[in-house]
């Protein structure tokens, strides 16, 4: 599935039955060469890294948040947020802390909405290991709420093109 946002006020959801014609249109729209393959490199939760609100640490790349994506907590951009640097991806969110109070959170299905800061997008996939139903947003288009599109709370692994 592909969220395109420059189709009127809300994104409209592009959805697709075969890979190659998903990555076809990707391409075509300005995204990366193969939005479902898993990225370059891959974030780790070993140290300190790439995360807004939350406690977790990661190890990856600074994120100056020009270059890069982003999974919310909430709706409209709220609570929590994960982000990466382009060619950074999480494998799991389920090994990724969000918070700990009486009990540990992690990030798994826990995304409402997306920021796409950069040239290529962003892929999230329903499973872990970049795998599953995946959704991907045009970099520079801004931010999608994924109730619209059928996705709140599904992402558990995401790529940053």
């Amino acid at each position: 599935m592909a969220a395109m946002l420059d189709r009127g006020a809300a994104a409209e959801l592009v959805a697709f039955t075969s890979p190659a014609e998903f990555e076809q249109f990707v391409r075509k729209n300005g995204g990366p060469a193969n939005a479902l393959a898993q990225p370059a490199k891959e974030m780790t939760e070993d140290a300190k890294g790439a995360t807004g609100e939350s406690s977790a640490g990661t190890t990856g790349p600074s994120i100056n948040f020009t270059n890069s994506t982003a999974i919310y907590e909430h709706s409209h951009f709220r609570g929590n947020l994960l982000a990466t640097a382009s060619g950074w991806g999480y494998r799991d969110l389920s090994r990724v802390s969000m918070y700990c109070h009486l009990w540990c959170i992690d990030w798994n299905d826990q995304a409402s909405s997306v920021a796409a800061d950069n040239h290529n997008g962003q892929t999230i996939w329903e499973h872990a290991g970049w795998t599953g139903s995946a959704l991907w947003t045009p970099g520079g288009m801004g931010r999608v709420n994924l109730t619209d599109l059928g996705w709140n709370d599904r992402a558990s692994s995401f790529a940053s093109w």
